[in-house]
């Protein structure tokens, strides 16, 4: 008789179950899948298992339909609740989220004191559900690894806006370092092959410790959980493999990397469909990331927010002290220091409302047309001249600190 036809989900699921295993489908639904394995001969008996009598009832029409009674157990139970151990040799929970996986197997730790197969399929917060694993001494077996290698290739037939929308909620879960898998089974070599260079660039460097890309993942744990922070994160080194040199004494250097960087980082997330205000956000983090040439004092300070913009000084800090963590260890704690002071001068500058932007400014262009200067660019260079005065602290009469 032939098999029932499984969707192209329930098909990988079923590719990854170990021949000759006693299968416990759980959220079975129409047991379509035991139902698959059992005709095909892959496996010699299962466990069909669901919360609700309903889809229950349906996987007994469908065991009676392809003549499998004598060889499908069927349990109303919540989870794993109804199996006892040693009864399967393998578990498959499929279509179901994340959180609800991760309560199902909390609830039955004898599949990982046993060690017993799980080829589990979220539908949705899989980087929280990696995370539990391997939290709880979970791991993806070899087998498995190189499978969703041979899968990653057919990521190419998935739209752009997809992609985008899981890379997203995998870099804001509570669990980016889940990322790694992505490298470790291919997927990133499809999706983000820059990264992969990463991976392969070293930094022979007093200041760091690990490859570019080890350095990158380190810097997504130690930053905040906030889309353009982590995307930032993701991509502030994206540029060094492409400016990597070496000196005479062995010693890398990535001079510019900010600038290629950013030029990269547009046209990674372009490819990735983001909007526009997400890449002009991380593009301009990725530029400045690396600015470290703040001056002593309120004036340095101010020079510096003028610079990288007041609307993003805020981010950079986070950043800039993320990116320091992911750093050598002994060279960070003088960093951290002058990172404190930073942004222990900068709340002070906000406190007192000094005027950081043009748009702080109590002069207009409107008031420099009524006093006679004409339109066009002489009118930007000009407001630009009296916002500098104004941060060098020679005309504070020309910031409005009253609002």
């Amino acid at each position: 008789m032939r098999a029932p036809e499984l969707s192209p989900r329930l098909r990988m699921v079923g590719e990854l179950v170990p021949a000759g295993a006693r299968l416990a489908d759980v959220g079975t639904d129409h047991a379509y899948l035991p139902a698959a394995l059992l005709l095909e001969g892959k496996i010699p008996w299962a466990v069909a298992a669901d919360l609700r009598r309903g889809p229950l009832d349906r996987a007994r029409a469908t065991a009676r339909e392809y003549g499998l009674t004598g060889n499908v157990a069927f349990r109303l139970c919540d989870g794993l609740s109804g199996i006892c151990p040693g009864e399967v040799d393998a578990v498959a929970i499929a279509g179901m989220g994340g959180e609800t996986i991760a309560a199902i197997l909390s609830a039955a730790l004898w599949v990982r004191e046993r060690g017993v197969p799980l080829i589990l399929q979220p539908m949705s917060s899989f980087p929280d559900l990696r995370g539990w694993l391997q939290a709880n001494g979970f791991s993806i077996e070899e087998e498995t690894r190189k499978a969703v290698a041979e899968f990653a290739g057919s990521l190419t037939r998935i739209s752009a806006e997809r992609i985008q929308a899981e890379l997203v909620k995998l870099l804001v879960s509570e669990h980016p370092e889940v990322f790694r898998t992505l490298y470790e089974t291919g997927i990133t070599r499809v999706i983000l092959p820059e990264f992969d260079d990463c991976m392969d660039t070293p930094q022979n460097h007093p200041h760091h410790c690990c490859s570019v890309g080890e350095h990158i993942l380190l810097t997504l744990e130690a930053v905040e959980a906030d889309k353009v922070l982590r995307l930032a994160a993701l991509v502030h080194d994206i540029g060094k493999p492409k400016v990597h040199t070496c000196d005479e004494l062995g010693v890398d250097h990535f001079y510019g990397h900010g600038e290629a960087g950013a030029e990269l980082a547009g046209g990674i997330l372009r490819r990735l469909k983001f909007d526009n205000d997400t890449i002009y956000r991380v593009k301009h983090l990725v530029k400045v990331h690396d600015y470290m040439q703040i001056g002593p004092g309120k004036k340095g300070v101010r020079r510096a927010v003028v610079r990288i913009g007041k609307d993003h000084f805020e981010d950079y800090l986070k950043l800039r002290r993320a990116d320091i963590l992911a750093q050598n260890p002994a060279m960070q704690q003088e960093k951290l220091e002058a990172l404190k002071s930073i942004e222990k001068i900068y709340q002070e500058i906000l406190k007192e409302q000094d005027c950081l932007s043009l748009k702080d400014l109590a002069v207009t262009g409107r008031d420099l047309i009524e006093a006679g200067l004409k339109p066009g660019p002489k009118l930007g260079e000009e407001l630009n001249r009296l916002l500098e005065l104004v941060k060098l602290g020679l005309k504070e009469e020309l910031c409005d600190t009253k609002n």
